[in-house]
C-alpha cells in the first residue's frame, strides 16, 4: 500500500511540475510568467494586472502597415534576458521576410511630477514603459536584466509592404531567461488590402529648432536633421525638411522633391527668415514663386503640401499686442503669396503653362494655410474679423457640436483659407486624449479616429523632441517633465514635447522611438483604414456614414475615450475585417444595421453584381437598387451567416449584429418607478387603462409632461432613464416601449450628463401610438450621474394661453448585450 501511494504521490508530483513548466514557471517553484497585451496598452514596471489567459501574441494589419504587440514578463527572482529569436513568419508556402519583424526593449520612466488633475491610473513613483530600444542595443549595454517582482515589456512590432501576401502568419517568439527556454505564439493576419500611402496631414516640430533635438545628440548637422526627419516619416510624423538654409532656393527644392513622393509625407512648413518687422515677405514670396515654377515645369504641384507656422514669432495668442502682431504676419504672408502669384502670372500669359498655372498652381498658392495654434475660446473671436488663418485649435475647443458648426461657419467665410485643424500640448490632459507620459496610450490612438469622424483637415503637436538639457536631464533616466525656464517649475506633463529619445547615450545614429510614437502611428494608420473604407463605399456610389458612426460610437463620446484596450482591438479588426470584405468577386458592404426590440435587420449590397448570397441555404434577392435585406429574430441568434458566390468561389460572412437580446424591466409596477427620474414638470403614475397596456400585461407606467405659459426656449421638461443600477458597460443598446398620446408626437433630445452640460445622444421623434426607441448605448458615457436623459422643448405656448402636456405609456425596458457578454 506504501508502494502504491508512493507511486500516485510521484504520478501527481511529475503532473504538477509539468503543468507548471507550461505555464512559464520555472521548476523550482520561483514562477517567471509571461503573458501578451497589444500595442496600446501602457504599463508599469510594478504593475500587478497581470493577464496569464493572455497566451498568444496577436497582430491584426494592412498590407504597408506597423503593428505590433507586447511579451511581459513577470519575474518572482531575478533573471535576464539573454535572447529573444522570433522564426520566420510563415502562411503555407508563403513567408514574410525575416527582417519584417523587430524586437525592442522597452525602457521604464519614472513619473516625478504628476498633477492632481491627471490620469488616475499612474501616480509619482510609478516607472512607465515608454522608450523603445533595439534589444541588441540592451545586451550590448547589460541592461537585460529583470529584478524580482518587476514586469518587463519586450515589444514585437511586425512590418509590412504593398506586395505582402494576405493571409494568417505563424510564427514562434523564443526567450531565453538566465539560461532556460521558453517559447510564446506569434499570429500575424495580414488583409488584402494596401494603407501605405498617408493621406492625414499633420506637423510635428523637430528639425526646425536643431538646437532641441542637436543637443542631446551633441550633433546639429543635416545628417542628424535628416535622420530625425526621416525617423518622423516612420511614424507617419512629418516636420519641416532639414533645411537650415545653406544652399539657397536650389538645395531646398532638391530636398522637396526627394521627399515629395514618399508614401507618408503629406506636409512641410515653408522655409522662411525673419527681420525686425516679422517676415521677410520678399524672400519667402521668392521660394514660393521658385516651387510654383519647379511645379509648373514638371507637372507636379509640389505646394500642395506646403504650410505656413511662425511659432517663433507669434504662437497660442491671447493678449492685444500678440493679437496685433498675428495680424501684421498675417497681412505678410498674403503679401508673399500675392506676389509670387503676380510674377508668375505675367510669366506664364500667353505661353503653353498658362492653362495648368490658373487651374491648379495659383490656386493652390493662395490656399496655403497659415497654422495659428489657439488655446482659449476668447482667442477665435479676437481674429475672426482681422485676419484669415487655419484656426488649430486645443481640443476642448471642438468638443460639442455647437463649438464646431460656429468654428465650421468662421472656417467656411474665409476665402481661401478652408481648413480646421486641431491641436494639443501640455494641455488638454485626462480625460481628453494625450501623448503625455502619464497617460493611456490607447487614448491618443483614438484620437485620429475622432479626428475623421469631424472632419478635421490637420493636427499639430508642437514638439516631438524636446528631450534635451535645457529642459531636464537625460530623459531615459531621470525627470521627463518639461521645466519653465522662466519661472524655474516644472510643468507637470511629464512627456509632453517629446515622443522620440536621443539615441547618442546609446550610439545610436538618430532617435530612438516610444510606445506613444507608436501609438499615435498606429493610429494614422487607423485613420487611413477609415478613409479606405469610405473611399470604397463612395466609389460604390454609397455612403458609408452610418457603418463609420457604428464604428465610432464603440469608442468614444464626444472627444472622450469610452472603451478598454481590448475593446478598442476589437473594434479596430472589425473595421478591418470590413475593408478586407468590401472588394472582389465575392465582397459584401453593410450599409446599415437596425434594432427594434427584438427584432434586427441588417441591409448590405455586393461587390459584383454578378455575385450571389444565400442565408441559411436559401438564396436572397436583391430589391430594385440591388440591396438586400434581411430580418432575424435576436432572442435566437445575434450573428448572420451569409455565404457569396461568384463563379466557382464562395466566401462566408459572419456579421454580428448585437449580443442576446434581455428584457431590463417590463415597467409594469410601482416598483419599476425607480428606473425613472423626472423634473417637477412631470408626474409619473401606475396606468391600468387597457388602451394603453401592451400584449397581456396588466398596467404600465404612464408619464404625464406639462408645459408652461409663455416659457422661453430654455424651458426643457424631462424624463431619465436611471441605469445606475444596471451594467451599462456590457449594454450595447437599449430599447424603451412607450404609447404617445398626442396627435402630434413628440420631439425628445437624448443626452447624457456631464455635470456641467448635457451631450447629446441623439434626436428622436415619438409618433402617436406605441414606438420602439432605440439608444445605442456604445460610446455613451453615464459615469457622472448614470442617467439618460430624454429633454424636449415642444411643450412651449409662446402666446401665453394654453398649457400643453403630452402623456406617455411605457411597458418595457429592454437591452442588447455587446459581442461576448
Amino acid at each position: 500500500m506504501r508502494k502504491t501511494l508512493k507511486t500516485l504521490f510521484l504520478v501527481f508530483a511529475i503532473s504538477v511540475l509539468i503543468a507548471v513548466i507550461g505555464m512559464g514557471c520555472d521548476s523550482d517553484g520561483n514562477s517567471v510568467k509571461l503573458w501578451a497585451i497589444n500595442s496600446t496598452e501602457t504599463t508599469t514596471q510594478q504593475t500587478t494586472d497581470i493577464d496569464i489567459d493572455s497566451q498568444k501574441l496577436i497582430v491584426k494589419m494592412a498590407k504597408g502597415e506597423s503593428e505590433g504587440a507586447q511579451l511581459m514578463i513577470t519575474a518572482n527572482r531575478d533573471v535576464k534576458v539573454e535572447s529573444v529569436e522570433v522564426s520566420r513568419p510563415k502562411n503555407g508556402v508563403s513567408y514574410l521576410p525575416s527582417d519584417s519583424v523587430a524586437v525592442y526593449y522597452e525602457i521604464y520612466n519614472t513619473i516625478t511630477h504628476h498633477g492632481d488633475s491627471r490620469n488616475p491610473r499612474f501616480k509619482v513613483g510609478d516607472k512607465v514603459s515608454d522608450a523603445l530600444l533595439p534589444f541588441k542595443t540592451v545586451i550590448e549595454y547589460g541592461m537585460n536584466k529583470i529584478e524580482k517582482g518587476n514586469t518587463q515589456g519586450i515589444y514585437i512590432e511586425v512590418t509590412t509592404d504593398s506586395v505582402s501576401v494576405a493571409g494568417v502568419y505563424t510564427s514562434e517568439i523564443t526567450i531565453d531567461l538566465s539560461g532556460k527556454k521558453y517559447t510564446f505564439p506569434l499570429e500575424i493576419t495580414v488583409w488584402d488590402f494596401d494603407i501605405t500611402q498617408s493621406t492625414m496631414k499633420n506637423y510635428w516640430m523637430m528639425t526646425a529648432r536643431r538646437g532641441q533635438a542637436g543637443s542631446a545628440e551633441l550633433d546639429t548637422t543635416d545628417k542628424m536633421a535628416t535622420e530625425y526627419f526621416e525617423a518622423g516619416l516612420k511614424y507617419r510624423m512629418n516636420d519641416e525638411l532639414p533645411f537650415d538654409g545653406t544652399g539657397g532656393i536650389e538645395r531646398y527644392i532638391g530636398i522637396l522633391k526627394q521627399y515629395y513622393n514618399e508614401p507618408h509625407f503629406t506636409l512641410y512648413k515653408l522655409y522662411y527668415e525673419t527681420g525686425f518687422s516679422g517676415i521677410q515677405s520678399a524672400l519667402l514670396s521668392d521660394y514660393i514663386y521658385a516651387i510654383a515654377k519647379e511645379s509648373v515645369k514638371d507637372r507636379v504641384n509640389y505646394l500642395d503640401k506646403a504650410m505656413l507656422y511662425v511659432s517663433n514669432l507669434v504662437d497660442e495668442p491671447k493678449t492685444e499686442e500678440q493679437f496685433s502682431r498675428l495680424s501684421k504676419y498675417c497681412d505678410q504672408f498674403r503679401s508673399a503669396k500675392t506676389n509670387a502669384v503676380s510674377r508668375l502670372a505675367k510669366e506664364y500669359s500667353g505661353t503653353e503653362h498658362a492653362y495648368y498655372f490658373n487651374d491648379t498652381v495659383k490656386q493652390t498658392i493662395m490656399s496655403i494655410p497659415f497654422i495659428m495654434p489657439i488655446c482659449v475660446e476668447n482667442s477665435i473671436g479676437a481674429v475672426e474679423d482681422r485676419v484669415e488663418l487655419t484656426f488649430c485649435l486645443v481640443f476642448p475647443l471642438l468638443e460639442t457640436e455647437s463649438q464646431i458648426n460656429a468654428v465650421r461657419e468662421l472656417v467656411e467665410s474665409h476665402e481661401y483659407e478652408n481648413e480646421l485643424w486641431w491641436y494639443s500640448c501640455n494641455i488638454p490632459s485626462y480625460p481628453y486624449p494625450s501623448n503625455h507620459l502619464d497617460d493611456d496610450n490607447l487614448y491618443f490612438r483614438i484620437m485620429s479616429w475622432m479626428q475623421k469622424k469631424n472632419g478635421y483637415d490637420g493636427y499639430l503637436n508642437w514638439c516631438a523632441v524636446l528631450n534635451s538639457t535645457t529642459y531636464g536631464t537625460n530623459p531615459y533616466t531621470t525627470d521627463a517633465a518639461r521645466r519653465d525656464e522662466a519661472t524655474g517649475s516644472y510643468v507637470d506633463t511629464p512627456g509632453d514635447g517629446f515622443v522620440f529619445y536621443p539615441g547618442e547615450p546609446y550610439e545610436i545614429d538618430g532617435p530612438v522611438g516610444s510606445l506613444r510614437a507608436v501609438s499615435y502611428r498606429d493610429g494614422v494608420e487607423d485613420y487611413e483604414m477609415l478613409t479606405l473604407l469610405e473611399k470604397i463605399y463612395n466609389d460604390k456610389g454609397y455612403d458609408a456614414e452610418n457603418i463609420l458612426n457604428s464604428l465610432y460610437d464603440q469608442l468614444f463620446s464626444g472627444i472622450i475615450t469610452t472603451v478598454t484596450e481590448s475593446e478598442f482591438i476589437n473594434t479596430r479588426n472589425t473595421l478591418g475585417e470590413m475593408i478586407d470584405a468590401a472588394s472582389g468577386d465575392c465582397g459584401i458592404l453593410y450599409k446599415e444595421i437596425n434594432v427594434s426590440k427584438n427584432n434586427g435587420e441588417v441591409v448590405f449590397v455586393l461587390a459584383d453584381d454578378a455575385a450571389t448570397v444565400s442565408y441559411k441555404g436559401q438564396n436572397l434577392i436583391a430589391d430594385e437598387y440591388g440591396e438586400y435585406s434581411l430580418a432575424i429574430d435576436l432572442t435566437k441568434e445575434q450573428y448572420v451567416q451569409l455565404t457569396v458566390s461568384n463563379n466557382d468561389k464562395s466566401v462566408v460572412y459572419n456579421k454580428f449584429i448585437f449580443g442576446k437580446y434581455n428584457v431590463i424591466s417590463v415597467l409594469t409596477d410601482e416598483k419599476d418607478e425607480r428606473l425613472f427620474s423626472k423634473n417637477n414638470d412631470s408626474v409619473l403614475t401606475l396606468n391600468t387603462d387597457d388602451a394603453f397596456i401592451d400584449g397581456d400585461l396588466k398596467s404600465s407606467l404612464k408619464l404625464a409632461l406639462i408645459g408652461k405659459l409663455a416659457a422661453s426656449s430654455s424651458f426643457y421638461p424631462y424624463f431619465a432613464l436611471n441605469l445606475s443600477d444596471i451594467s451599462v458597460s456590457e449594454l450595447a443598446s437599449i430599447s424603451l416601449r412607450v404609447y404617445c398620446e398626442n396627435d402630434e408626437g413628440i420631439d425628445f433630445t437624448v443626452s447624457s450628463f456631464t455635470g456641467s452640460s448635457y451631450k447629446t445622444i441623439k434626436k428622436i421623434h415619438i409618433e402617436k401610438g406605441w414606438n420602439d426607441v432605440n439608444v445605442s448605448m456604445l460610446g455613451v458615457d453615464v459615469g457622472y450621474d448614470g442617467k439618460i436623459y430624454f429633454r424636449t422643448n415642444n411643450l412651449i405656448d409662446e402666446t401665453g394661453t394654453e398649457v400643453y402636456s403630452v402623456n406617455l405609456y411605457f411597458n418595457y425596458l429592454t437591452g442588447y448585450l455587446k459581442e461576448g457578454k
